[in-house]
Order: structure tokens, then sequence, then C-alpha cells
């Protein structure tokens, strides 16, 4: 995993599993959407519609720094509707990046941390010490925020990326 041609499918495979799964929330809680939303899994953890908007940070983080845009922080959507907006726009930034496939990891990048403190991080571990983990802790929070909230999901929706690559034993 060390190319952007390796890494961009990841983010978007993923972020496109997190839809379909607020989409089955959708379809399965539409009269307490907004309480889903707003939902968290312990008091001083961010609720649902900010573990979306962190998942798409780090894809949308991913994007820009390979296509050498300014890095922006989505805010918390309001509501369930601007959740999938936020969504769709990620995997639009992804889609952009799919088109420039010659492009190649950077060397370095450096991350502003709180307190005057920075991250100084190899392009390479940026991605798989940074963006993954935090992706994928947003996105796991997300899936279990809707399993807590009645959401009838499993790990065959969760893992969904892989339905193109089941085959039959004879």
């Amino acid at each position: 995993m060390s190319t952007v041609k390796d890494i961009t499918p990841i983010f978007k495979t993923r972020l496109q599993t997190l839809r379909q799964l607020l989409l089955a929330a959708q379809k399965q809680k539409e009269s307490t959407l907004s309480e889903l939303m707003a939902s968290r899994i312990i008091e001083d953890m961010h609720p649902l519609t900010t573990q979306v908007a962190f998942a798409c940070n780090q894809a949308n983080h991913f994007a820009q720094w390979c296509l050498d845009k300014d890095i922006t922080m989505l805010e918390s959507p309001a509501d369930f509707t601007q959740a999938l907006a936020t969504l769709e726009q990620s995997l639009s930034l992804l889609t952009e990046l799919e088109k420039t496939p010659e492009l190649a990891l950077k060397d370095h990048k450096d991350i502003a941390l709180p307190n005057n403190m920075h991250l100084s991080l190899s392009g390479v571990q940026y991605v798989q010490d940074w963006l993954m983990p935090n992706f994928y802790f947003h996105l796991v929070t997300a899936y279990n925020i809707l399993r807590m909230q009645g959401v009838n999901i499993g790990k065959r929706d969760y893992m969904m990326h892989l339905a193109g690559h089941i085959q039959h034993t004879p």
C-alpha cells in the first residue's frame, strides 16, 4: 500500500460502504433519523454525523495532499441529508484523484497538532500510521453507532467491498 493508485480505491470503497450503511439506516429508522444521526457510543465521543465527517476528512486529506490542494476540514453535517452529501463530495474528490493515476506519494508530510506541536512523517507513514487508522476508527465507530441504535446491519454489510471477489467453491 504505497501508491496513490493502490490507496485511492480503499478510501472509495469504504466510503461507498458507509453510504450503504446510512441508506440502510434511513430505510429502517426513517421516523427517528434525526435522533440516530445525533447518537453517540458514549457521551464524550462525537455523534454519528461527526463520525461521517471525520471519516470523509481522512479520504479528502489524502486526495487533497496528492492533488496539491489546500487541506480542508469538513464541518459536521447537520443532518442525514448533509451527511450523504458530504460522502458524495468525498467520493467525487476520490474520483478526481483516480483520473490522475500517475501521481506518486509525496516523500514527506507535516501535521499540525494542538499546543504548537507537529508530527513529521514520511509519505508512507502519513498514509499507514495517520490516515488509515483514523479513517477506520471513524468508519467503525459510525458502524457501531448504527448497530447500537438497532439498525439491522452486520459484518457482511461492513465488508461489502469484497462482494465482487466471492466465488463459489466447487
